[in-house]
């Protein structure tokens, strides 16, 4: 399951939820635009594990998009981003927004 990330996220939310999904047998991906950390508006800064250039969407089972508006922003505007979302919506993909 992909959680899609960026600076100014909701941290909180995301990092409760992929836990839960773990607990529950899943495998949540961080990913973003590049590898490293972001910095969501609370908590701690989140390791990404994949960058949305090695992870194609068809590789995951379900998509997280993320609160926050400045990382809806920041993930609005980079190509990539919209792409990956559109290849899950066309392969029938559960997305959570």
């Amino acid at each position: 399951m992909a959680i899609l990330l960026a600076d100014g996220c909701d941290g909180q939310s995301l990092v409760a939820l992929a836990d839960r999904l773990t607990r529950e047998g899943a495998v949540p991906r961080f990913v973003s635009t590049t590898l490293g950390a972001v910095q969501p508006v609370d908590g701690d800064s989140i390791e990404v594990d994949v960058s949305l250039e090695a992870a194609p969407a068809v590789l995951y089972d379900a998509l997280v998009l993320p609160d926050g508006t400045e990382a809806i922003d920041a993930l609005r505007a980079d190509g990539r981003t919209l792409e990956f979302i559109k290849d899950q919506y066309r392969h029938c993909k559960p997305i959570l927004a």
